[in-house]
């Protein structure tokens, strides 16, 4: 059996990933787009069903995916950072050779070349990388504090930990070098996914995979860590 596959609730496609879990999950993915975990054994009719089942839900987050991505522009007028939704204020400069973004005490300030404010693409862009480069600076500065209270409470030290731009994803581990990665976008959400999500990967270091010494690891390092998954799955 193929490990993943798409289906369809109307026009929004769902990846369907075969792994080894107990039960079917959904998910709004960081990219923005739904997700389906589902036992490596399900027979893709029951997916399928399932996905007709919960439809409602399906639209509703796809929906939450599509306002995400016109906040990851700035064309909403807004864009989240450690779970509040901050004004973006666009300031034209005829000096500036690219766009730039910094948080002030009002928001957030985009400074944006004046040579290319006409061009909807170029402006498009712009502002969705100078945003980029804003969460992953917010990560990387918050990141330091949360390392050491996360290494001492779970007894393991990576070698490393790097803040990268990841979509499908919130962290990843390499067990057999220590190396542990964290998406910048993070940022967007409350502080305590930040730390949760870097406990996560450091309890990878003790037990690679998601069995039940890697949740009972969770248990002890993390009391009440579901609440705070939920709240990376919930926007």
């Amino acid at each position: 059996m193929s490990p993943s596959f798409t289906l369809h609730v109307g026009d929004i496609a769902v990846l369907c990933e075969r792994k080894r879990v107990r039960n079917v999950r959904l998910r709004l993915a960081a990219d923005g787009s739904v997700r389906m975990s589902i036992p490596s054994r399900c027979p893709r009719a029951f997916a399928e069903a399932f996905l007709q089942a919960h439809e409602g839900w399906v639209r509703e987050a796809a929906a939450r995916g599509a306002r995400r991505e016109t906040r990851d522009a700035g064309l909403g007028g807004t864009t989240r950072l450690w779970g509040e939704d901050l004004p973006v204020d666009v300031a034209h400069s005829p000096t500036a050779r690219s766009f730039r973004a910094t948080l002030t005490d009002a928001g957030v300030r985009v400074v944006v070349p004046q040579a290319v404010a006409t061009d909807p693409a170029a402006m498009h862009e712009g502002m969705g990388r100078a945003l980029d480069r804003l969460r992953k600076s917010e990560v990387e500065r918050a990141l330091p504090p949360v390392i050491q209270a996360v290494e001492a409470e779970v007894g393991a030290h990576a070698s490393s930990w790097a803040v990268r731009k990841m979509r499908s994803r919130w962290g990843s581990c390499t067990p057999a070098t220590r190396s542990i990665r964290l998406s910048s976008l993070l940022a967007e959400y409350p502080r305590e996914c930040l730390a949760y999500v870097a406990t996560h990967e450091c309890c990878h270091l003790l037990e690679p995979s998601h069995n039940a010494r890697f949740h009972a690891l969770m248990d002890a390092h993390y009391p009440g860590w579901r609440k705070v998954r939920a709240l990376l799955s919930n926007r």
